[in-house]
This record gives structure tokens, C-alpha cells and sequence, in this order.
């Protein structure tokens, strides 16, 4: 079901991640609403060994609420409510309507204030008993709702050719169960019978009270910068467990990085159960490098498809911390046509960090001093968005000072004893004089071996050195 996206339609918030790169589209958008009931209708050629694929779509009645269908004829389209963490049956004129071959008769009995047979049957749809009576005029099926008459399992029939007959005003209506659905026929006057077309039943009044919780309550007051980050984030998901093999949708939770799990059985959606093989933590094995980009006053920003979330994201190397930040830079978009597919290559250099990648694994190394090659860091850490992330940490500035922090500890590490004697002792002329009473009067008072003194004085000295020369340069 393919269709073109109308600029007005356009969502503020992604309604499902999909076209994700190196992954199979499992949701379809469908984002115009001009012919509802065409764009709704549920696929029913799509062979039950492929893929479940499932359809996003946003209701004609209420464009705030996001429903979920499958492309099955056991499928209603669904609505998930915050407040249950479940889906329900989206009961809305903007549904696919309910045809008659989509029921399955199995009994009818007579109801003395209707004045006419209630014809129990079970929908396919969603699984649900629901009771029909015959209108006299149009001969279609019309949804009905008596309290009185209770489904009774014993009663059903086994009988294909007839359920129920029902009068109607151009002869008398056949109700059959068939391998397709319930079947009508019409025994005319004259002595004829006539096989009457599928139709849509009229279903109950289709007005419900909307029960979504529109917001979740959040004790923590979210930045502005997180709060576009989550913004940003699909509502709905896709993740294929394969220890299970299922294929499940994540449902996100509002101002949260939440995503709860359900998956397609029998017409509903379930709750996926805790499934111990597959990770639910970044590291740098969930990350899979694509191509790397420098822009004036940003650090270098690594583009990676990160396969837990099935997500692209961006990240940004911290060279002191050793650490692979996610940043978030919504002006900054992804472009496939820049994806590297050289099985080996550096995507840049920081500060003695290299990051680059074999194959799809992301690597990270160091550079060795003493041998000057680059050696493999084990367990890069990865941080994920948070709500202490600030637009700032891609910045250049703040690289800028990382790295000139790093050259003057490393001239620092590269400076004899004396050379960081002679800088303290020119800046802190005034400080080792005093230094030098406080210790001469120490000396007298303990009496120490001069020995003993000279190698105090110079550890206490290098170490007071050390210290001063960070201060001097900061």
C-alpha cells in the first residue's frame, strides 16, 4: 500500500520509524486522508508466510491519536491508551467498516420485543461476540445489543446451509455460515432465489469517550533541548527478537526515552514478555558507523545506526573522558549518499583518539607514546541522550579546551624536574621564600637527617611544582 505524502499532512512528530537504512520498512505511513476508506482498507492478498507489516495512520476524527493496523483480515486498527498501556479497538467512523462475509454466524434466536431473530455472531475482526438482526428494507445486517440475550457456547450451530431465516419485505432472507463468512440468499415470491452481495453492516453508535491520556506526568522538568530531543523520536518502533522470533512494536512512552513492547497475535496486541538475550543497553558493539561529518564550530559528528533502537543518531567524541557522546543536531541531517562502504576506515582523529571501523564494528584506539601506534581501546563507554544533555556538548569550543588541557598535561609529563623548578621558581618567587622559613623552622624544630630533608624537600617541592604549573597555564 504505497501513497504520496501531502505537505499539509505532514506530522509534527514522526508517527513510526521506518525506511530505516539496512533495515527492512516495516511500517507504511499513510498521511493524506482525502478517501479514508480506500487508504483504511485492510490488505487481503498478503500471503500468511510474509512478514507482519504494519500501517500507521492517523484518525480522520481526531488527528492527535495514532493508530496501529496490521495488514491481516483478522486486523482492526488499534489505539493505544497511556493510561491502560494496552491497545483497544479504535471504534471510529474513520475504521475500515465491518463487512457481512466478516462475521461468522453461529445461532440465531428470537427476540419478542425486536419482533425479529438476533443472529449471534462472532466478528473476525476483533474476536468479539456481537448480536445482528435483518433490516426489512435494505436486507443488510444491522448491529444490535440486548442484555437479555447472553451468547451461549451450547447453542451454537453446526449447520453450514442455514442459521437463521428472517423476513423481509421482498421475500424471506437465507442467513448461512460459509469458509468465507456469513452468506445471504433471498427466497422471492415467485418462487426464485437471488444470492445477495457482500455489504457493510451498520454498527452501534461509534462515539467513544476519548480516554488517552494525552500527557504522562513527569517529575522531572525536562530541558528544552531533551524535550526537542524526544520530540523528535517515533512514536512507534519496530524490533525483531530473534530468540523469540517475534516481531514486536515498541510504543513510546510521552516525555520519556521509553519504549514498551507489544506483539500481533490473533487480531490484538500483547505485551511482548522481558526477553534476557536482547540488550536494552548502548555500547559501542550497538553501534554500527556510517560516515563521520566536520562543520565549522562543531566537533566531528559520527553518524551510527544504532541497532537496539533501530534508529540513526548522531555522536560525538569526549578525546578526555574517552567517552562517545550522543548529541543531537536536528539541522544536521543524515544522507545515505555519504555512507562509507569501505570495509576499513578512519572516520577522524582527536587529540590522540582515533575512531574508525572494520567492517560494521566501530573501533576506538588510543595513541601509544612509546611504540607511536594506535592500540584498541576495550569498553568504550557511550552516553546517551539524557536530560543533562545541553545543545553545547557538540560544540567546537568545548574541544578547543579539551584539547589544549591535553597538551599542556602532556608538556607537563614531557618536563624534567629542574625545567618545573625553574617555571615555579620564576612565578612564584614570593611563595618559595615562604616556603623556605616555614621549612628551615621545621627543621630545626624535628632535628631531621639532612639527607632525609633534601629528598622531602624535593618530593614536597615536585609535587607543589606539578600542582603550580597546571594553575600557571590555565
Amino acid at each position: 500500500m504505497t501513497t504520496t505524502p501531502s505537505p499539509s499532512a505532514a506530522p509534527s512528530q514522526p508517527m513510526a520509524s521506518m525506511g530505516t537504512p539496512d533495515a527492512p520498512s516495516t511500517f507504511s505511513a499513510l498521511p493524506g486522508y482525502g478517501n479514508q476508506l480506500r487508504k483504511m482498507q485492510v490488505s487481503r492478498e498478503v500471503p500468511e508466510n510474509q512478514p507482519i507489516q504494519f500501517v500507521v495512520y492517523k484518525c480522520v476524527k481526531n488527528s492527535e491519536v495514532l493508530l496501529l493496523g496490521v495488514h491481516r483480515k483478522q486486523d482492526r486498527y488499534l489505539k493505544f491508551e497511556y493510561n491502560r498501556n494496552q491497545f483497544k479497538e479504535h471504534n471510529c467512523i474513520c475504521q475500515t467498516p465491518t463487512m457481512e462475509s466478516d462475521l461468522i454466524p453461529l445461532y440465531a434466536e428470537k427476540c419478542e420485543d425486536l419482533k425479529a431473530f438476533v443472529i449471534h455472531c462472532e466478528n473476525s475482526l476483533n474476536g468479539k461476540k456481537e448480536q445482528y438482526i435483518v433490516n426489512t428494507e435494505t436486507e443488510n445486517l444491522v448491529q444490535v445489543f440486548r442484555p437479555e440475550l447472553q451468547f451461549q457456547e451450547e447453542r451454537k450451530t453446526a449447520d453450514r446451509h442455514a442459521v437463521a431465516y428472517c423476513n423481509a419485505t421482498n421475500g424471506l432472507i437465507l442467513i448461512k455460515r460459509s469458509e468465507d463468512g456469513l452468506k445471504k440468499e433471498r427466497f422471492e415470491k415467485t418462487g426464485g432465489t437471488v444470492y445477495l452481495p457482500d455489504s457493510p453492516v451498520r454498527k452501534l453508535d461509534l462515539t467513544e469517550d476519548d480516554n488517552d491520556d494525552k500527557t504522562i506526568e513527569i517529575d522531572v522538568e525536562l530541558s528544552g533541548h531533551f524535550k526537542d530531543y524526544l520530540n523528535s523520536l517515533p512514536v512507534y518502533k519496530s524490533w525483531y527478537c530473534k530468540s523469540s522470533s517475534l516481531m514486536n512494536v515498541r510504543v513510546k512512552i510521552p516525555n520519556t526515552t521509553t519504549y514498551l513492547d507489544y506483539y500481533f497475535e490473533n487480531g490484538s496486541m500483547l505485551r511482548s514478555p522481558e526477553c534476557q538475550e536482547c540488550s536494552k543497553e548502548v555500547t559501542l558493539q550497538s553501534l554500527i558507523p556510517k560516515y563521520s561529518v566536520k562543520l565549522n564550530g562543531f566537533k566531528t559528528v559520527l553518524f551510527c545506526r544504532n541497532v537496539i533502537l533501530e534508529t540513526i543518531e548522531q555522536y560525538v567524541l569526549d578525546s578526555q573522558k574517552i567517552v562517545l557522546k550522543q548529541v543531537f543536531l536536528p539541522e544536521l541531517l543524515y544522507d545515505a549518499t555519504l555512507v562509507n562502504h569501505e570495509d576499513i576506515d578512519v572516520f577522524f582523529i582527536e587529540n590522540g583518539i582515533l575512531v574508525s571501523k572494520k567492517g560494521i564494528i566501530l573501533i576506538v584506539k588510543k595513541l601509544n607514546r612509546d611504540t607511536k601506534h594506535y592500540e584498541e581501546i576495550p569498553n568504550v563507554p557511550v552516553k546517551i541522550m539524557d536530560q543533562e544533555s545541553e545543545a553545547s556538548d557538540a560544540r567546537e569550543e568545548e574541544s578547543e579546551v579539551a584539547d589544549l588541557r591535553a597538551k599542556r598535561r602532556q608538556k607537563l609529563m614531557d618536563l624534567s624536574f629542574e625545567e618545573l623548578k625553574s617555571i615555579y621558581e620564576e612565578k612564584n618567587e614570593e611563595r618559595i621564600a615562604m616556603k623556605k622559613r616555614r621549612f628551615d623552622q621545621g627543621k630545626k624544630d624535628n632535628k631531621k637527617d639532612e639527607d632525609q630533608e633534601a629528598v622531602t624537600d624535593q618530593e614536597s617541592e615536585f609535587y607543589l611544582l606539578g600542582n603550580t604549573f597546571f594553575n600557571t597555564f590555565e
